[in-house]
């Protein structure tokens, strides 16, 4: 950061520079205490190139939905379940929703464990 004229900064008080790579990115997250630096520092990293992807991302789901068309089948997950165990989408969509019944209550419980640690142990937010 003084490189780059910010007035003030050392290595030991900052500001820093936090970089998307694992080498940085893990450690980063594994011992920041500021909850809203971690939560910027995770947003920035699972949104990275996602504005020049999101065009590519399209285009892709537009030509299975055309494949999907063209070998009679309502959309690209008919054809993609048609290879696999599952009898048809729905019984996925069932499946998924009878998860989520019974793990979302777990899920929340955990969450809240992992929050009361958190806080006992002095990391913010």
């Amino acid at each position: 950061a003084a490189e780059e004229g910010e007035e003030g900064a050392t290595a030991e008080s900052g500001p820093w520079r936090l970089g998307l790579d694992m080498p940085s990115y893990l450690p980063a997250m594994k011992f920041l205490r500021d909850r809203s630096v971690r939560e910027a520092l995770y947003r920035a990293f699972v949104t990275r190139a996602g504005e020049v992807n999101a065009p590519l991302i399209r285009q892709i789901l537009q030509i299975k939905q055309e494949q999907a068309s063209i070998l009679g089948f309502g959309s690209y997950a008919e054809v993609s379940i048609e290879r696999k165990m599952a009898p048809s989408v729905e019984a996925v969509y069932d499946l998924t929703e009878m998860l989520l019944a019974k793990a979302f209550p777990a899920a929340q419980k955990e969450l809240q464990q992992l929050t009361e640690f958190a806080t006992a142990n002095g990391f913010d937010g």
